[in-house]
């Protein structure tokens, strides 16, 4: 598992909703100034190998801004979060929702979509060679949907700082 250290609770790091716990015969590997399991600052991207434990994360640990401006919180959060924590939580996807960040990434995988399938068009009448035609239109659907995959680091960031 890949991603961000989102808060603490009772020993245990919440990484995008999973709760982590490192075993007893677990390895930690950190940088710089992080040198246990413990030090790992809230924020930092951490990465994880290992298994579920039968007391895993529960699936509807979640919450979101749908592009229509509601928030859903799922009951799995309701259940584990204190008033304050879920205000947070709150606020966060007010964030989302207020700053239109749905709208806005829809627009921007749309118009790199667009750029892509011109880009293949273009292929199509010009590119004589079927190999090298081949390999242009793949690579422009490849790039344009590791363009649109990063759901922005910056509207998570924002929605943070703001929320």
């Amino acid at each position: 598992m890949d991603g961000y250290a989102e808060w603490r609770r009772d020993g245990l790091l919440i990484v995008d909703g999973q709760r982590v716990r490192l075993a007893a015969s677990g390895k930690f590997k950190g940088s710089r100034n992080v040198s246990g399991f413990a030090q790992i600052p809230l924020g930092y991207e951490v990465k994880v190998k290992g298994r579920r434990a039968s007391d895993g994360a529960p699936k509807e640990w979640n919450a979101m801004a749908a592009p229509n401006d509601s928030l859903y919180v799922f009951s799995g959060l309701l259940a584990d979060l204190d008033d304050d924590e879920v205000a947070i939580v709150l606020g966060h996807e007010l964030a989302h929702a207020t700053h239109e960040h749905s709208r806005k990434q829809f627009k921007k995988d749309m118009l790199i979509q667009l750029a892509a399938l011109g880009v293949v068009a273009v292929a199509e009448e010009t590119v004589k060679d079927k190999n090298k035609r081949a390999v242009l239109q793949v690579a422009a659907l490849l790039g344009a949907s590791a363009w649109t995959s990063g759901y922005g680091r910056s509207h998570e960031d924002q929605a943070d700082r703001v929320g």
